[in-house]
């Protein structure tokens, strides 16, 4: 999956804005998630009025998804606020 990350900051009135220069300049590493469900049945299926018990499990194998990347506000030590990059997420270009 191609994003779009910041390439740069600037200043512009005394804020600093994230540039975006290039498009789909990032690509995500491989993500792969497994869910489990099952349905049981808990009345007599002669019946005309069925009841059923759904028991399902999203994200059986915890993998972390990398499509949702925030870029929070900091404060810095100059009591201005910044937009830090993430990069503890190896990507390919």
């Amino acid at each position: 999956m191609m994003v779009t990350t910041p390439t740069g900051f600037y200043t512009y009135r005394g804020k600093l804005v994230p540039d975006y220069s290039i498009r789909n300049n990032t690509r995500l590493p491989d993500y792969f998630r497994m869910d489990a469900g099952t349905v049981f049945r808990l009345n007599n299926p002669q019946k005309t009025f069925g009841h059923f018990l759904t028991l399902s499990f999203y994200n059986v194998l915890f993998s972390k998804n990398y499509a949702f990347l925030y870029y929070n506000k900091i404060a810095g030590d100059d009591s201005k606020f910044y937009v830090p990059a993430d990069t503890s997420i190896e990507t390919e270009k």
